[in-house]
Formats: C-alpha cells, structure tokens, sequence
C-alpha cells in the first residue's frame, strides 16, 4: 500500500514537468497592491480556463512635466479630473522649501480607456515642459502564468483525492500534504502575480510634476518671443528678490526692538555714568 501511495504522487509530481517555462521570478517585487483584485480586473477563473488569453495585455504608464501660474488650482483640478474618469489619486506631495516655489507631485491611477483624455486635460493646466509616455507588452508573461496556473491547480486537485483517500501509513499522508501545502504557495503566488499585472493593466499610472511660477511665458522662436519671455523672466527675477528682502527685514524685526529695548537704553545710562567722572575731575582742577 505504501508502494502505491509513493507511485500515485510520483505520478502526480511528473505533470509539473508538462507547464511551460516562465520567466517569472517568485522573488520579483509586486508592490503592495499585488494581491488586490483591481477593478476591470480579468478574474482568477477566466485565467485559469485560458479565456481572454490570446488578448494583449499591454502597462501604459505617463510622466508630466508641468509649469503652472497657480497651484492650488492646479491641486484642485486634477482631482476633479481624477474623479471624473473613476481613478484616483495613489500619492501626493507638496514642496515648498522657505523662500523657493511651491510645487508637487501625483501619482494617478486611472482605467485605460481614460489613458490620453486625463493626459491630455492635464497637459492643458499648465505649460507642459516634458511629456513621456512608455508602455510594456506583458502578454508572454500572463499567458505563460496562466498556463502554470491551470497545471498547478490539477495537481492540486490530485494530491488532494490521495489526502482524502487516507491510505497507507502516517509517514506517507504527511509526505502528500506536505507536498499539497507547497504546491498550494505555488498557486498563491502565481495568483497575486497575476492579479498585480491584471491591475497594471485595467489601470494605469499617470505621474504629474507641477511648479508654480506667476507670470511663466514660455520662450518663443521668434526675436520679439526671446525678448518678451526675458523680460517677464527679469520681472520674476525682481518679485522673487522684493520677497526675500521682505522676509528679510521681517526675521529682523525682532532683533531690532531687542536693540531699541534693552541695549538702547543700556548704552545711554553707561554714557551718563562716564560723564559725571569726568565733569568731577573738571571741577576739581578748577
């Protein structure tokens, strides 16, 4: 009986050797929503029944460069602009170091049909001063998992009717579940990858940089353009430099009236104190 348990999962081990190779790496980085199910995401079962299979699966991905008159504006349209497309904002952040311009960054998560309709009306915010657009072919990889997927699930249907047989001794049940338990991570994880690129593809990532800068024209061909875009550039200049002499004499301010307080009135009484000496010594010469 023993003999033909150890036969029944030999048999049952040699069909991992019928799935195709992948290229996947099980150690490969996910990120932290690789296990989510995202939404217009292929399901578990369609993969593993080999539906949609011979469709693309294409991760598009965009970065915007963006310089905008006003910031807060800018924030507060492209939220709208996110909401309007049913995505949604994955990270903000806001810079603005003291005395610099106030700039951020987003990172989008919008449905690939709302792709060029969200870069497009956030090109229109500002003046884009860069624009890339990259895109990742990754049907080879999904179509090779879910052919793994489809041969792990087999054998794991198989090593569990020789668990639920329960024949032969102890030492060889627990050899099959334990075998059925590796298997088990296997799936798992062939699954959370599947569903991290199902998400990179129903969704994709757009990344917007933007920084304020009032009164931006931006530099024309032309000589009149040169000479127009160097004057508001010089105009800038001066608004910039106005700023930090204001802030300047503001951090000063309080350090003048420590001076007109206590050492003004300090230096009066000690000049006071070396005139009487010496009016004394006047008189006594006298």
């Amino acid at each position: 009986m023993r003999a033909s348990i150890l036969v029944c999962l030999l048999s049952v081990l040699s069909g991992c050797g019928a799935a195709p190779m992948s290229n996947y790496q099980p150690g490969a980085s996910s990120g932290s929503a690789a296990t989510e199910a995202a939404p217009g995401a292929i399901p578990l079962t369609a993969v593993a029944g080999g539906e949609k299979a011979a469709e693309r699966k294409i991760i598009y991905k965009a970065t915007l460069s963006l310089t905008v008159e006003d910031f807060g504006e800018t924030e507060k349209a492209i939220t709208a602009l996110v909401k309007e497309a049913g995505g949604y904002v994955a990270q903000f952040r806001e810079d603005r170091p003291p005395g610099s311009v106030r700039g951020g960054q987003w990172v989008l998560r919008v449905p690939v049909d709302k792709f060029d309709a969200i870069l497009d009306g956030a090109s229109q915010l500002g003046v884009p001063q860069n624009r890339q657009v990259e895109s990742e072919d990754i049907t080879e990889e999904y179509v090779d998992l879910s052919a793994r997927l489809k041969s792990k699930q087999g054998i794991e249907t198989r090593l569990i009717e020789l668990v639920k047989t329960k024949a032969g001794e102890v030492k060889d049940i627990v050899t099959v579940e334990t075998e059925l338990g590796r298997v088990r991570e296997e799936i798992e994880r062939i699954e959370g990858r599947l569903r991290f690129l199902s998400d990179r593809v129903a969704l994709t990532t757009i990344t917007i940089h933007a920084y304020e800068w009032r009164g931006f024209r931006p530099e024309q061909a032309t000589l009149s353009g040169k000479i127009a875009s160097t004057f508001w550039q010089s105009m800038d200049g001066m608004r910039t430099l106005a700023e930090f002499a204001l802030l300047a004499v503001v951090a000063l301010a309080p350090w003048i009236l420590l001076l007109l307080v206590i050492v003004l009135p300090l230096a009066i009484v000690l000049r006071r104190l070396t005139r009487k000496p010496a009016r004394a010594s006047a008189s006594a010469v006298a």
